[in-house]
């Protein structure tokens, strides 16, 4: 499993008649948990450290995308066509 195999949120109702028809769908093929079932949601225990990591990487982008010397500039992640050029 990994961290793209779920999807979690939260639907907050401001009347009785929008709590009662979000009880009419949370009927199974979706999945609903509770609170303390979602901490343990795969990549939940990760998420602060990825996205500490996320963070950093739009720092460095500001930087680059400010600077007078880079023109432009793109992000080539693992897995995309031109990763390895963009590393050389």
């Amino acid at each position: 499993m990994d961290n793209s195999d779920g999807l979690g949120g939260v639907v907050v109702c401001t009347t009785q008649q929008q709590a009662e028809k979000l009880a009419f769908v949370q009927k199974p093929p979706v999945r609903f948990f509770s609170p303390s079932n979602a901490a343990g949601a795969p990549g939940v225990k990760t998420l602060a450290v990825r996205m500490e990591q996320h963070d950093r990487h739009a720092a460095c982008c500001r930087v680059l995308a400010r600077h007078k010397k880079v023109k432009a500039f793109s992000i080539r992640p693992p897995g995309h066509p031109q990763h390895e050029l963009a590393q050389r």
